[in-house]
C-alpha cells in the first residue's frame, strides 16, 4: 500500500501544466522541507511513544486484558513498523532531497525487500485486526449471552492470523523489489514484476486490484454492516447486558460497552480517512492516469500531505485509546506513581546508607568517649 506510488514515480522540481503554462513547484524549498521534517518527526515521535505506552499499559495491567484490548496491542505493534523502519527513511530522503536508495550490496538488496514488505503488512495486519475487533463488538452487543464464543485461545488464533495472512499476501515482494539502476547511474528500490515494462504493468494492475478487494472493499463492507446492525440493536434493545446485578453495576457495563463500541468505531473512521485519500489516489494512479504523473505544480506536496494522513494514523490511534478508555488512562498512571514512589524510596534508602557511616563514626566516638570517662573515674 505504501510502495507503488513511492517506487513509481519521479520527482521533479519544474512542470508544466496542461494548458503550456511553466511553473515552478516550491515544494523542495528550504522553507517547505523543514515544515516536512517537523511533521514526519512529530508523528514518529508520538507514534513511537504512544504505541509503546499502549503495549506498556496492558502488559503491566493484568484488568486490561481483554479481548478488545488484545486486538489493540495488536495494531499498536504493527503501527510501531511505521516510526522504526518508515519515517526514519522518508525524513532521510526529504533532508536529501533524493529517492535514491543509499544502502548498498547485500545488505541494500535485503533492507530494500525487508522494509517495503513490512510497510505494506502493518496497514493490513491493522485492517484485519479492526474486523476481529468489530466482531468481537458485534457479539457483546447482538450476542451478550455468548461472550465465551471469543476465548483466549481462538483470540491468540486471530492475532496470529492478522499476521500470517497480511505476510503471505506480500510475500511476492520479497522475489518484486530489488535494488535496480535507473537511467541517471543511480540507484532505486523498485517493486519490478518483469522486465518487460507491459508485463510489469498488468501483473502490477492485477495485484493492486487484489489489494482493493481484499483489504478495502470487503473490509469496510463487512465493517459497514456489523456497525449498521450494531447501531439498530443499541438502539432497540434498552438493556444491552442482562444481569443480575444491581442498577448502578448494570447501567455501568452498559456505559462501558457503548463507550467501547464507540471507540472500536472511531478507530475504523479514523483509519478509513486517513488511508482512503492515499488509495484512491493509488486507484486513479493505477487504472486511469496508467503511470502517468498528473500535470499540475504541486503534485509533490499534494502527494506528500496524502502520505503523510497515512502516517498520522499511527500517532492518533493511541490518542483515541487513551481518550475513550478510562482503564489504560488509570493503568498508565498507576505506573507511573508507582514507579515515581519507586524512586523516591531508592533515594530515600540511598540517603540513609550514605548518613550511616556518619552516624556509626559518632556513635563509636561516643562509645570510646564513655570509655575514656569510665577509665580516668577509675
Amino acid at each position: 500500500m505504501n510502495v507503488s506510488v513511492n517506487n513509481s514515480t519521479s520527482f521533479n522540481n519544474s512542470l508544466t501544466n496542461p494548458q503550456g503554462l511553466h511553473c515552478v513547484d516550491t515544494s523542495f524549498s528550504k522553507a517547505a522541507v523543514i515544515a516536512k521534517v517537523f511533521f514526519l518527526s512529530v508523528i514518529l515521535a508520538v507514534s513511537f511513544v504512544g504505541n509503546i505506552l499502549i503495549i506498556f499499559v496492558v502488559y503491566k495491567n493484568h484488568t486490561l486484558r481483554r479481548t478488545i484490548n488484545f486486538f489493540i496491542v495488536n495494531i499498536a505493534v504493527s503501527d510501531l513498523i511505521l516510526p522504526t523502519l518508515l519515517l526514519p527513511r522518508e525524513i532521510v530522503e526529504t533532508v536529501r532531497l533524493d529517492k535514491a536508495w543509499s544502502i548498498h550490496g547485500v545488505t541494500g538488496q535485503i533492507a530494500c525487500k525487508l522494509i517495503y514488505f513490512l510497510s505494506d503488512v502493518s496497514p493490513t495486519v491493522s485492517i484485519l485486526s479492526l474486523i476481529f475487533m468489530t466482531i468481537d463488538r458485534f457479539l457483546a452487543v447482538v450476542f451478550p449471552l455468548r461472550v465465551t464464543l471469543m476465548n483466549s485461545k481462538r483470540r491468540y488464533c486471530l492475532i496470529a492470523l492478522t499476521w500470517i495472512i497480511s505476510a503471505g499476501f506480500f510475500s511476492p515482494y520479497f522475489y518484486a523489489m530489488n535494488v535496480s539502476k535507473r537511467e541517471d547511474g543511480r540507484n532505486y528500490c523498485m517493486l519490478l514484476w518483469s522486465r518487460d515494462i507491459s508485463t510489469h504493468i498488468s501483473i502490477h494492475k492485477a495485484f493492486s486490484a487484489a489489494i482493493s478487494i481484499l483489504f478495502l472493499v470487503i473490509p469496510f463492507s463487512t465493517l459497514t454492516v456489523l456497525y449498521s446492525i450494531i447501531l439498530i440493536k443499541t438502539r432497540t434493545t434498552p438493556e444491552l447486558i442482562r444481569t443480575k446485578t444491581c442498577e448502578k453495576a448494570r447501567l455501568r457495563q452498559k456505559q462501558t460497552a457503548k463507550r467501547v463500541t464507540l471507540m472500536a468505531f472511531v478507530i475504523v473512521l479514523i483509519f478509513g480517512l486517513c488511508w482512503g485519500p492515499y488509495n484512491i489516489l493509488l486507484f486513479l494512479l493505477i487504472f486511469v492516469w496508467n503511470w502517468k504523473r498528473p500535470s499540475f505544480c504541486h503534485w509533490p506536496t499534494f502527494l506528500f500531505a496524502v502520505q503523510f494522513l497515512c502516517y498520522s494514523n499511527a500517532a492518533i490511534n493511541p490518542c483515541v485509546y487513551f481518550i475513550f478508555i478510562k482503564n489504560f488512562r488509570r493503568g498508565l498512571m498507576k505506573q507511573l506513581t508507582s514507579k515515581k514512589s519507586r524512586l523516591k524510596q531508592q533515594l530515600r534508602i540511598q540517603n540513609l546508607q550514605s548518613e550511616s557511616p556518619l552516624l556509626t563514626s559518632m556513635g563509636t566516638t561516643a562509645k570510646n568517649t564513655n570509655i575514656s570517662s569510665a577509665e580516668t573515674c577509675i
